[in-house]
C-alpha cells in the first residue's frame, strides 16, 4: 500500500466496524452483502479530467497533475482494462495551459480510455436554462474533440454534471433532444457513492503531509466503497432480478491517484470484471425507461425505480467522523 500500510489495514479494520456500528444509512440497515455466484462486471469511470480535489502542487504542476493521472490509470494499463474519463476542462489550473491539458487527455487516450465531455465549467443543470447548459456542453468539446479526432474518435459520452439531468420538463427534454441530435450517448452511473466527501478532506491532509489523516480516510473512503457496492448490488437484484453489469463513478483525484490499487483490488476480491462503458450500456438494463425530473442526482437505479413508482432508500452516506472532518478539518 502507499501510506503507512500497517496503520491503514488498521484503520480500515475499525472502519468497517464503525460503519455498521453508526448506521451510514440514514434511511436504515445497509442491504446485506450478497453471496453466491452472480454476475459481476463493471465499468469504472472517472470524472473531472484533467484533476479535481488535488492539493495546489499537483493542481497547478504540468509534472504534477501529469504523475496523477499516470497513477490512478496504472492498473488499467498493466492489465490492459478498459476505463473511461469525463473531461471538465476548466479543472485546469489558470496557470497551466492548453498544452498542459492536452498532455494529460492525450495520455488517457494513449492509454485505451474512452473520454467523455462532462461540460467545460462543471455547471449544474438545476441552476442553468437549457440553452446556457447546452452551450457549456459545446464548450467543453474545445480542447477533446481536436484530441479525439487526431485518435479517429468523437466525443460519444456525456455525463451531467452532479448527476443533474433536469429540473424540470422543459431542461430535461431540451437538454436530451441536443444530445441525442448530437449523437451523444449518456454516461449513466449505477453505483454512486460519497467519494467527494473523502476526497476533499484527502488533499487537504495531503497538503499538509498530515499521514494519520491521510491514512484515517483512506480507510474510510474503502469501507465506504464497499458499502456502496454492497447497497448498489441489492438494489439491482431488487430492480431487476439480477446484478446487472454496473457503471462506476469515481473522480480523477488525489485520494483515488494513492489508492487506486486498493480500489480496484476490492473490486477484484469481490469477483468484479472490468468492462468497457459501452458494453456495459449495451445490458437490456439499460434501456430502461427514464422520466426522473428534480433536483437530486440519482443513480440509474433509482431513477429506474421512481418510473415504477418505487422510492428506495437513501445511498450510503459518509460516517459521521468523515462528515465532522470535510466540515473543519484544513479550514482554519
Amino acid at each position: 500500500m502507499n501510506l503507512a500500510a500497517s496503520l491503514i489495514i488498521g484503520l480500515f479494520v475499525a472502519a468497517v466496524s464503525l460503519t455498521s456500528e453508526e448506521g451510514i444509512n440514514p434511511a436504515g440497515t445497509p442491504p446485506a452483502r450478497i453471496s453466491g455466484s452472480i454476475d459481476r462486471r463493471v465499468a469504472v469511470t472517472f470524472d473531472d479530467l484533467p484533476g479535481t480535489a488535488l492539493t495546489p502542487e499537483q493542481r497547478c504542476s504540468s509534472e504534477s497533475l501529469l504523475a496523477v493521472s499516470k497513477r490512478i490509470l496504472a492498473p488499467f494499463r498493466r492489465e490492459g482494462w478498459p476505463v473511461a474519463g469525463f473531461v471538465t476542462e476548466s479543472r485546469l489550473c489558470e496557470q497551466l495551459s492548453d498544452a498542459d491539458l492536452t498532455g494529460v487527455l492525450r495520455y488517457w487516450i494513449d492509454s485505451g480510455a474512452e473520454l467523455g465531455n462532462h461540460t467545460f465549467g462543471h455547471v449544474d443543470l438545476n441552476d442553468e436554462t437549457a440553452e446556457s447548459f447546452i452551450a457549456d456542453i459545446e464548450r467543453g468539446e474545445r480542447v477533446l474533440q481536436g484530441l479525439l479526432q487526431e485518435a479517429g474518435q468523437r466525443p460519444r459520452y456525456f455525463r451531467y454534471p452532479y448527476l443533474h439531468a433536469g429540473n424540470t420538463r422543459e431542461k430535461w427534454t431540451r437538454v436530451r433532444a441536443w444530445l441525442g441530435s448530437k449523437n451523444y450517448v449518456l454516461g449513466v452511473v449505477t453505483m454512486d457513492n460519497q467519494e467527494w466527501v473523502y476526497s476533499s478532506v484527502y488533499a487537504r491532509a495531503k497538503a499538509r503531509d498530515d499521514r494519520a489523516v491521510m491514512a484515517e480516510v483512506m480507510a474510510g473512503y474503502l469501507a465506504h466503497l464497499s458499502e456502496s457496492v454492497d447497497y448498489f448490488e441489492r438494489l439491482s437484484q431488487e430492480r431487476f432480478g439480477r446484478n446487472i453489469p454496473h457503471v462506476l463513478l469515481l473522480h480523477a483525484n488525489a485520494l483515488n491517484a494513492d489508492g487506486i490499487e486498493d480500489v480496484v483490488r476490492l473490486l477484484r476480491e469481490r469477483g468484479y470484471e472490468f468492462e468497457s462503458l459501452g458494453s456495459v450500456l449495451t445490458d437490456e438494463a439499460y434501456s430502461s425507461p427514464d422520466h426522473y425530473i428534480g433536483e437530486r442526482g440519482l443513480s440509474w437505479l433509482h431513477r429506474w425505480s421512481v418510473d415504477e413508482g418505487e422510492q428506495s432508500a437513501l445511498d450510503p452516506r459518509e460516517s459521521p467522523r468523515m462528515r465532522a472532518l470535510f466540515q473543519t478539518y484544513g479550514r482554519d
